[in-house]
């Protein structure tokens, strides 16, 4: 194919390459789906987190959004060596998975701009 598809200068973005990696929206609930998982585990190991705790589930959240961002404002510490370790792993996939999400966003923004610039070049011809 020589990059010119039915008069179009770019081809659709269901000829693009990408289309085999996960959407979006899948991405969005990976991540939906890890955050429940690690906020569980967190609160299984709650007496295991030094600071000043407010309810269970609130601050498990709270210190899984901590972690995930690598904000660390350092309320709530890991106490023991399975928090910590699992904090690490936590922090290493949260940042991981926010960089998909974010590539994800760029990519539907992209696709948006081809989509707009294809139908502009159509209306001038």
């Amino acid at each position: 194919m020589s990059g010119i598809n039915d008069g179009h200068l770019l081809p659709p973005s269901e000829f693009l390459l990408h289309t085999h990696l996960p959407s979006f929206k899948g991405v969005a609930i990976f991540f939906i789906f890890c955050l429940a998982i690690v906020t569980v585990c967190f609160y299984f190991l709650r007496d295991q987190i030094k600071g000043e705790k407010i309810n269970g589930i609130l601050d498990s959240v709270y210190f899984c959004i901590v972690t995930i961002t690598t904000v660390g404002y350092g309320d709530l510490v890991p106490n023991s060596v399975s928090t910590k370790l699992l904090a690490c792993a936590f922090s290493f996939l949260g940042v991981a998975l926010v960089g998909v999400i974010l590539s994800k966003a760029e990519d539907h923004l992209v696709e948006k701009q081809q989509k707009m610039l294809i139908l502009a070049l159509d209306m001038r011809q």
